[in-house]
């Protein structure tokens, strides 16, 4: 959004970092309630992963592996020994390809036949490929459910208006307030009857109107106005004003 110049801010709504870089962030996130929602959709997948009669070694690695991640995304791998060669190299093969690959719905043939001996060995009928695209199912679950979370921090409180340049606002309406009714009209006198701290506590939508208004009066009697809404293709268009 801030590529295409339609935020003034990348910041992550729930940790507060600097750069909330793509879906990397969004599900590695720490703000605890991110952490205890990633904790809970693991637990829940591991419960299914019990149901379906994953083999045991599988399911160690899947959980423990991407808790592992989510705690620390950069940090070491987890260590594979005492497997036997067939699983040390399925796991090794799920390995390479990383957690972030798995969450977004890359399974390896080679982690998939381990489970698919496994039924076998249970007298089962099920097929690894179908377990496969199942757990597929279920990590994009995780997936989605990151995404609405971060959605409803964003979007559900009123840090979106701080994405979008509420602090840029409100020191642009302080510098109207200042400036005064100056050249305009008898009819916006009563724009300036409160003062800002009295403006500045409304709700955002209503100090967006204001300064609309004011904006769109200053600019059509060509008044020399230089602030970060002059230009600034973002932000104007969050106000609603026309581009220049």
């Amino acid at each position: 959004m801030v590529k295409h110049k339609q935020r003034v801010s990348s910041e992550c709504p729930r940790c507060g970092e600097d750069r909330e870089h793509l879906l990397l962030h969004i599900l590695t996130c720490k703000e605890q309630s991110a952490s205890d929602l990633f904790d809970s959709l693991l637990d829940t997948l591991e419960g299914w992963l019990t149901d379906v009669h994953t083999n045991p070694l599988l399911t160690t690695f899947l959980i423990d592996g991407l808790r592992s991640w989510h705690n620390d995304p950069q940090g070491i791998e987890l260590v594979l020994n005492d497997f036997e060669p067939p699983v040390q190299d399925a796991l090794q093969s799920q390995l390479d390809i990383g957690w972030y690959a798995l969450l977004c719905g890359y399974i390896t043939k080679h982690f998939e036949s381990i489970q698919t001996v496994y039924y076998q060995q249970l007298g089962k009928r099920s097929s690894g490929r179908r377990w496969a695209i199942r757990l597929i199912g279920k990590l994009w679950q995780i997936t989605h459910s990151m995404w609405c979370h971060r959605n409803e921090a964003l979007h559900e409180s009123p840090k979106i208006n701080a994405r979008n340049g509420l602090e840029q606002l409100h020191t642009s309406v302080r510098a109207e307030l200042q400036q005064g009714q100056d050249r305009l009209a008898t009819v916006f006198q009563g724009y300036f009857r409160d003062n800002a701290e009295t403006l500045l506590a409304k709700p955002a939508h209503c100090i967006k109107r204001w300064f609309l208004v004011i904006r769109i009066a200053r600019e059509a009697n060509n008044t020399d106005q230089q602030d970060a809404f002059t230009h600034n293709p973002t932000l104007r268009s969050w106000i609603l004003l026309p581009s220049h």
